[in-house]
């Protein structure tokens, strides 16, 4: 299995998949949480790469989930309506990574 993951809605992945990145397209931000509690059991991603527009209602669940080192889950902007959410989410993980926010101006 691929160490990396996309989650995303149905018809968005096509050119994770041809990176070779495990792709899990989802419905609904209900299935996204699932999925991204199956993928942190099984412990063989670790990095997973989400939809801001499917994590939106998620978000804090999604935090919770994020505490653990591994897997790292990362928003990625949405490639029809970019919510722009995806910035501050990249400042915590790189804080989180480094010990300093290196990414401020």
């Amino acid at each position: 299995m691929s160490s990396l993951a996309y989650c995303g809605p149905v018809g968005s992945s096509l050119g994770m998949q041809l990176a070779g990145v495990a792709v899990h397209e989802l419905a609904d931000s209900a299935a996204l949480l699932k999925t991204l509690k199956e993928l942190k059991e099984t412990g063989d991603t670790h990095i997973i790469f989400v939809d801001e527009r499917l994590a939106l209602e998620v978000r804090e669940d999604i935090a919770a989930l994020n505490e653990d080192a591994l897997p790292a889950i990362v928003l990625l902007p949405s490639p029809h309506e970019p919510l722009n959410l995806t910035q501050q989410e990249m400042n915590d993980l790189v804080v989180r990574a480094v010990g300093s926010d290196i990414l401020s101006n």
